[in-house]
């Protein structure tokens, strides 16, 4: 069974993340790997402990919806309501990407992969800077 992190796991977590750090953690299906969304290097990291191709991109799995939201085109209230439909949960949705959005996350694609997990043992619910993408 896993455990909560406790803070000084939680603020290395976050010292990693903000220097482009890779994370592994638990998710609804598997493990994943995970860096900030915005972190060039941390993307690259991935990528390669991966052997992902970089046009595939990657999912963002974040804890709230006001983490993904920047990642994201901006959606009306009614496309945003019909997400509570799907999350938190292990639903994968593709979503308009935000023109901010990294070639290396979303790869050769205008859509973004996004979910927002309800596992107790993802990262983000418990760094509060977290957005981990798979």
């Amino acid at each position: 069974m896993l455990r909560e992190p406790g803070f000084s796991l939680r603020r290395r977590a976050q010292a990693s993340l903000a220097a482009g750090g890779v994370l592994a953690y638990p998710t609804e299906s598997c493990f994943g790997l995970g860096c900030h969304p915005a972190s060039a290097h941390g993307l690259r990291r991935i990528l390669a402990l991966k052997r992902r191709p970089m046009h595939k991109g990657m999912i963002v799995v974040g804890a709230s919806w006001a983490q993904l939201a920047p990642y994201v085109a901006p959606l009306s209230l009614a496309e945003q309501a019909r997400l509570a439909d799907y999350w938190p949960g292990p639903v994968t949705l593709l979503l308009p990407a935000s023109r901010r959005v990294l070639p290396l996350l979303r790869g050769r694609h205008r859509k973004l992969a996004v979910r927002i997990s309800a596992h107790h043992g993802y990262p983000a619910a418990g760094i509060e800077q977290g957005h981990v993408p798979r």
